[in-house]
Protein backbone atom coordinates (compact mmCIF):
# COMPACT_ATOMS: atom_id res chain seq x y z
CA UNK A 1 0.00 0.00 0.00
CA UNK A 2 2.38 2.65 -1.38
CA UNK A 3 2.39 5.39 -3.61
CA UNK A 4 5.05 3.52 -6.33
CA UNK A 5 2.42 0.20 -6.24
CA UNK A 6 -0.89 2.37 -6.79
CA UNK A 7 1.08 4.33 -9.44
CA UNK A 8 2.40 0.85 -11.07
CA UNK A 9 -1.21 -0.56 -10.92
CA UNK A 10 -3.07 2.11 -12.05
CA UNK A 11 -0.32 1.97 -15.03
CA UNK A 12 -1.30 -1.53 -15.66
CA UNK A 13 -5.10 -1.17 -15.65
CA UNK A 14 -5.35 2.08 -17.73
CA UNK A 15 -2.30 0.88 -20.09
CA UNK A 16 -2.00 -2.64 -20.59
CA UNK A 17 -3.48 -4.80 -23.18
CA UNK A 18 -4.00 -8.07 -21.74
CA UNK A 19 -7.28 -8.07 -20.22
CA UNK A 20 -6.38 -10.71 -16.83
CA UNK A 21 -3.92 -7.69 -15.99
CA UNK A 22 -6.38 -4.89 -15.97
CA UNK A 23 -8.85 -7.09 -14.07
CA UNK A 24 -6.02 -8.17 -11.40
CA UNK A 25 -5.05 -4.27 -11.24
CA UNK A 26 -8.94 -3.93 -10.38
CA UNK A 27 -8.34 -6.10 -7.85
CA UNK A 28 -5.13 -4.67 -6.58
CA UNK A 29 -6.20 -1.24 -6.61
CA UNK A 30 -9.53 -1.77 -4.89
CA UNK A 31 -7.63 -3.41 -1.65
CA UNK A 32 -4.31 -1.92 -1.52
CA UNK A 33 -5.46 2.08 -2.57
CA UNK A 34 -8.96 2.44 -1.66
CA UNK A 35 -9.64 5.59 -0.64
CA UNK A 36 -7.47 7.15 -3.71
CA UNK A 37 -8.81 4.42 -6.34
CA UNK A 38 -12.49 5.37 -6.94
CA UNK A 39 -11.71 7.19 -10.30
CA UNK A 40 -9.81 4.24 -11.52
CA UNK A 41 -12.74 2.32 -10.74
CA UNK A 42 -15.27 4.08 -12.37
CA UNK A 43 -13.47 4.58 -15.58
CA UNK A 44 -12.70 1.22 -16.01
CA UNK A 45 -16.74 0.40 -15.79
CA UNK A 46 -16.16 1.83 -19.75
CA UNK A 47 -13.28 -0.66 -20.26
CA UNK A 48 -13.89 -2.24 -23.67
CA UNK A 49 -13.69 -5.48 -22.40
CA UNK A 50 -17.07 -7.13 -20.33
CA UNK A 51 -14.83 -9.05 -18.09
CA UNK A 52 -13.33 -5.37 -16.69
CA UNK A 53 -16.00 -3.67 -16.88
CA UNK A 54 -17.62 -6.36 -14.98
CA UNK A 55 -14.53 -6.86 -12.14
CA UNK A 56 -14.50 -2.99 -12.01
CA UNK A 57 -18.28 -3.43 -11.23
CA UNK A 58 -17.39 -5.92 -8.41
CA UNK A 59 -14.66 -3.79 -6.74
CA UNK A 60 -17.19 -1.06 -6.56
CA UNK A 61 -19.56 -2.86 -4.48
CA UNK A 62 -17.39 -3.70 -2.27
CA UNK A 63 -15.81 -0.35 -1.48
CA UNK A 64 -18.84 1.66 -1.54
CA UNK A 65 -22.03 1.50 0.79
CA UNK A 66 -25.16 0.08 -1.39
CA UNK A 67 -26.86 3.43 -1.01
CA UNK A 68 -24.21 5.29 -2.86
CA UNK A 69 -26.34 7.20 -5.53
CA UNK A 70 -23.80 7.67 -8.01
CA UNK A 71 -22.95 3.22 -7.81
CA UNK A 72 -26.75 2.79 -7.79
CA UNK A 73 -27.17 4.96 -10.86
CA UNK A 74 -23.95 3.29 -12.55
CA UNK A 75 -25.49 -0.28 -11.65
CA UNK A 76 -28.99 0.84 -13.33
CA UNK A 77 -27.00 2.09 -16.09
CA UNK A 78 -25.12 -1.29 -16.50
CA UNK A 79 -28.65 -3.56 -16.47
CA UNK A 80 -28.43 -2.83 -20.12
CA UNK A 81 -24.74 -3.48 -20.83
CA UNK A 82 -24.25 -6.18 -23.85
CA UNK A 83 -21.70 -8.19 -21.78
CA UNK A 84 -24.16 -10.63 -19.59
CA UNK A 85 -21.59 -10.62 -16.84
CA UNK A 86 -22.07 -6.78 -16.47
CA UNK A 87 -25.71 -7.38 -16.48
CA UNK A 88 -25.53 -10.16 -13.45
CA UNK A 89 -22.98 -8.20 -11.15
CA UNK A 90 -25.55 -4.87 -11.94
CA UNK A 91 -28.52 -7.00 -10.51
CA UNK A 92 -26.76 -8.51 -7.90
CA UNK A 93 -25.54 -4.85 -6.89
CA UNK A 94 -29.35 -3.92 -7.07
CA UNK A 95 -30.17 -6.68 -4.82
CA UNK A 96 -30.56 -4.31 -1.88
CA UNK A 97 -31.81 -1.24 -3.53
CA UNK A 98 -34.22 1.07 -2.68
CA UNK A 99 -38.14 0.74 -4.20
CA UNK A 100 -36.69 3.47 -7.01
CA UNK A 101 -34.67 0.41 -9.15
CA UNK A 102 -37.58 -1.57 -8.89
CA UNK A 103 -38.61 -0.25 -12.76
CA UNK A 104 -35.66 -0.99 -14.17
CA UNK A 105 -35.36 -4.60 -12.35
CA UNK A 106 -38.82 -5.58 -14.04
CA UNK A 107 -37.83 -4.33 -17.35
CA UNK A 108 -34.89 -6.77 -17.38
CA UNK A 109 -36.77 -9.88 -16.01
CA UNK A 110 -36.78 -11.60 -19.27
CA UNK A 111 -32.65 -11.00 -19.90
CA UNK A 112 -31.54 -13.43 -22.28
CA UNK A 113 -29.00 -14.73 -20.13
CA UNK A 114 -30.11 -17.19 -17.22
CA UNK A 115 -27.64 -15.82 -15.09
CA UNK A 116 -28.59 -12.81 -15.42
CA UNK A 117 -32.03 -13.59 -15.01
CA UNK A 118 -31.58 -15.43 -11.84
CA UNK A 119 -29.76 -12.45 -10.22
CA UNK A 120 -33.10 -10.09 -11.02
CA UNK A 121 -35.69 -12.80 -9.60
CA UNK A 122 -33.34 -12.35 -6.05
CA UNK A 123 -33.89 -9.13 -6.38
CA UNK A 124 -37.10 -8.63 -7.27
CA UNK A 125 -37.58 -11.30 -4.32
CA UNK A 126 -35.65 -8.75 -1.86
CA UNK A 127 -38.29 -5.80 -3.07
CA UNK A 128 -41.20 -7.13 -1.17
CA UNK A 129 -43.57 -5.42 -3.53
CA UNK A 130 -46.94 -6.44 -5.13
CA UNK A 131 -45.60 -5.17 -8.56
CA UNK A 132 -43.44 -8.36 -8.72
CA UNK A 133 -45.22 -10.58 -8.42
CA UNK A 134 -46.25 -11.69 -12.08
CA UNK A 135 -43.17 -11.09 -13.13
CA UNK A 136 -41.60 -13.36 -10.37
CA UNK A 137 -44.38 -16.07 -11.00
CA UNK A 138 -43.02 -15.85 -14.94
CA UNK A 139 -39.84 -17.04 -14.20
CA UNK A 140 -41.48 -20.26 -12.28
CA UNK A 141 -43.88 -20.82 -14.95
CA UNK A 142 -42.35 -19.69 -18.51
CA UNK A 143 -38.52 -20.33 -17.54
CA UNK A 144 -36.46 -23.26 -19.03
CA UNK A 145 -33.56 -22.81 -16.64
CA UNK A 146 -34.32 -24.77 -13.24
CA UNK A 147 -31.87 -23.01 -11.11
CA UNK A 148 -33.84 -19.79 -12.28
CA UNK A 149 -37.62 -21.85 -11.42
CA UNK A 150 -36.06 -22.74 -8.33
CA UNK A 151 -34.95 -19.33 -6.72
CA UNK A 152 -38.01 -18.05 -8.12
CA UNK A 153 -40.58 -19.65 -6.38
CA UNK A 154 -38.37 -18.94 -2.68
CA UNK A 155 -39.02 -15.15 -4.51
CA UNK A 156 -42.41 -15.69 -4.62
CA UNK A 157 -41.95 -16.98 -0.99
CA UNK A 158 -40.54 -13.77 0.76
CA UNK A 159 -43.96 -11.38 -1.19
CA UNK A 160 -46.44 -12.30 1.44
CA UNK A 161 -48.62 -11.74 -0.81
CA UNK A 162 -52.07 -13.55 -1.57
CA UNK A 163 -51.31 -14.30 -5.38
CA UNK A 164 -47.64 -14.90 -4.68
CA UNK A 165 -49.14 -17.78 -2.76
CA UNK A 166 -51.11 -18.70 -5.40
CA UNK A 167 -48.28 -19.20 -7.49
CA UNK A 168 -46.52 -21.42 -5.30
CA UNK A 169 -49.75 -23.68 -4.95
CA UNK A 170 -49.91 -24.31 -8.94
CA UNK A 171 -46.18 -24.78 -8.87
CA UNK A 172 -46.13 -27.62 -6.36
CA UNK A 173 -49.24 -29.09 -8.33
CA UNK A 174 -47.28 -28.64 -11.90
CA UNK A 175 -45.00 -31.64 -12.11
CA UNK A 176 -43.23 -30.75 -15.25
CA UNK A 177 -41.59 -27.62 -13.07
CA UNK A 178 -39.86 -30.50 -11.95
CA UNK A 179 -39.39 -31.94 -8.21
CA UNK A 180 -36.74 -29.66 -7.17
CA UNK A 181 -38.90 -26.61 -7.89
CA UNK A 182 -41.83 -28.01 -6.55
CA UNK A 183 -40.28 -28.49 -3.20
CA UNK A 184 -38.55 -25.27 -3.35
CA UNK A 185 -42.91 -24.29 -3.78
CA UNK A 186 -43.18 -26.01 -0.42
CA UNK A 187 -40.67 -24.61 1.51
CA UNK A 188 -41.55 -21.34 0.19
CA UNK A 189 -45.37 -21.58 1.20
CA UNK A 190 -44.01 -22.19 4.86
CA UNK A 191 -42.14 -19.52 4.81
CA UNK A 192 -45.02 -17.02 3.08
CA UNK A 193 -47.02 -16.58 6.44
CA UNK A 194 -50.62 -17.30 4.84
CA UNK A 195 -52.77 -19.51 6.31
CA UNK A 196 -54.25 -20.30 3.06
CA UNK A 197 -50.83 -22.58 2.31
CA UNK A 198 -51.92 -25.08 5.10
CA UNK A 199 -54.35 -27.30 2.97
CA UNK A 200 -51.87 -27.72 0.05
CA UNK A 201 -49.11 -27.99 2.89
CA UNK A 202 -51.36 -30.89 4.52
CA UNK A 203 -52.22 -32.64 1.32
CA UNK A 204 -48.65 -32.97 0.55
CA UNK A 205 -48.11 -34.78 3.83
CA UNK A 206 -49.66 -37.78 2.12
CA UNK A 207 -47.75 -37.54 -1.12
CA UNK A 208 -45.84 -40.88 -2.31
CA UNK A 209 -42.01 -38.91 -2.26
CA UNK A 210 -40.72 -38.97 1.11
CA UNK A 211 -38.88 -35.72 0.74
CA UNK A 212 -41.83 -33.92 -0.50
CA UNK A 213 -43.32 -35.51 2.78
CA UNK A 214 -40.60 -33.94 5.00
CA UNK A 215 -40.56 -30.34 3.57
CA UNK A 216 -44.26 -30.31 3.92
CA UNK A 217 -44.04 -31.44 7.35
CA UNK A 218 -41.38 -29.05 8.27
CA UNK A 219 -42.70 -26.12 6.09
CA UNK A 220 -46.08 -26.41 8.69
CA UNK A 221 -44.08 -25.99 11.24
CA UNK A 222 -42.72 -22.65 9.78
CA UNK A 223 -45.97 -21.42 9.21
CA UNK A 224 -47.64 -21.74 12.61
CA UNK A 225 -44.76 -21.66 14.50
CA UNK A 226 -46.28 -20.62 18.21
CA UNK A 227 -49.90 -19.95 16.66
CA UNK A 228 -51.63 -22.77 18.16
CA UNK A 229 -55.46 -21.93 17.44
CA UNK A 230 -54.29 -21.47 13.14
CA UNK A 231 -52.44 -24.64 13.32
CA UNK A 232 -55.61 -26.63 15.18
CA UNK A 233 -56.53 -28.10 11.21
CA UNK A 234 -52.80 -29.01 10.74
CA UNK A 235 -52.84 -31.26 13.85
CA UNK A 236 -54.35 -34.56 12.40
CA UNK A 237 -52.17 -34.63 9.57
CA UNK A 238 -49.00 -34.38 11.57
CA UNK A 239 -49.93 -36.36 13.79
CA UNK A 240 -50.66 -39.38 11.44
CA UNK A 241 -47.32 -38.22 9.90
CA UNK A 242 -45.44 -39.60 13.37
CA UNK A 243 -46.05 -42.88 11.64
CA UNK A 244 -44.56 -42.23 8.72
CA UNK A 245 -42.63 -45.13 7.35
CA UNK A 246 -39.25 -42.31 6.81
CA UNK A 247 -37.34 -41.58 9.88
CA UNK A 248 -37.02 -37.97 7.88
CA UNK A 249 -40.66 -37.59 7.77
CA UNK A 250 -41.35 -38.52 11.59
CA UNK A 251 -38.79 -36.42 12.68
CA UNK A 252 -39.81 -33.35 10.67
CA UNK A 253 -43.34 -33.83 12.11
CA UNK A 254 -42.21 -34.48 15.14
CA UNK A 255 -40.36 -31.15 15.22
CA UNK A 256 -43.60 -29.39 13.44
CA UNK A 257 -45.86 -30.44 16.40
CA UNK A 258 -43.54 -29.04 19.16
CA UNK A 259 -43.18 -25.60 17.17
CA UNK A 260 -46.93 -25.45 16.91
CA UNK A 261 -48.08 -27.04 20.19
CA UNK A 262 -47.97 -26.07 24.27
CA UNK A 263 -46.03 -28.31 26.16
CA UNK A 264 -48.88 -29.78 28.34
CA UNK A 265 -50.73 -30.79 25.08
CA UNK A 266 -47.73 -32.42 23.48
CA UNK A 267 -47.58 -34.50 26.58
CA UNK A 268 -51.13 -35.31 26.20
CA UNK A 269 -50.30 -36.20 22.57
CA UNK A 270 -47.71 -38.52 23.76
CA UNK A 271 -49.39 -39.90 26.28
CA UNK A 272 -51.90 -40.79 23.59
CA UNK A 273 -49.77 -43.13 21.58
CA UNK A 274 -50.18 -46.79 21.73
CA UNK A 275 -47.12 -48.64 22.87
CA UNK A 276 -46.76 -50.29 19.57
CA UNK A 277 -46.15 -47.06 17.82
CA UNK A 278 -42.30 -46.93 18.96
CA UNK A 279 -40.81 -44.85 16.35
CA UNK A 280 -43.10 -42.35 16.67
CA UNK A 281 -43.25 -42.02 19.74
CA UNK A 282 -39.13 -41.64 20.30
CA UNK A 283 -39.06 -39.01 17.17
CA UNK A 284 -41.87 -36.78 19.45
CA UNK A 285 -39.76 -38.03 22.44
CA UNK A 286 -36.69 -36.29 21.43
CA UNK A 287 -38.44 -33.18 19.98
CA UNK A 288 -39.89 -32.60 23.40
CA UNK A 289 -36.89 -33.32 25.02
CA UNK A 290 -35.03 -30.36 22.72
CA UNK A 291 -37.84 -28.24 23.63
CA UNK A 292 -37.85 -28.80 27.08
CA UNK A 293 -33.79 -28.24 26.93
CA UNK A 294 -34.23 -24.63 25.00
Amino acid sequence: SSEPVAAALRARLHLDTDVDVRIWAIHALARCDTANAMADLFAATADLDGSVRAAALSALRECLDTEDATLRDLLLAALSDSAPEVRRQAAEGLRFGPPQVLPALLAVANDPEPRVRLEVVIALGWQRDAQAVDAIAARVFDEVDEEVRYYAVGSLGEQRDARATQHLITAFQTPALGQRVRIGALWALGNSGDAAAMPTLVTALRDPDAEVRAQAAESLRNLHRGSHADAAHALPALTQALRDDDENVREHAARALVAICTLPALHALLSGLPAQDGPARQALQRAIAAREEE
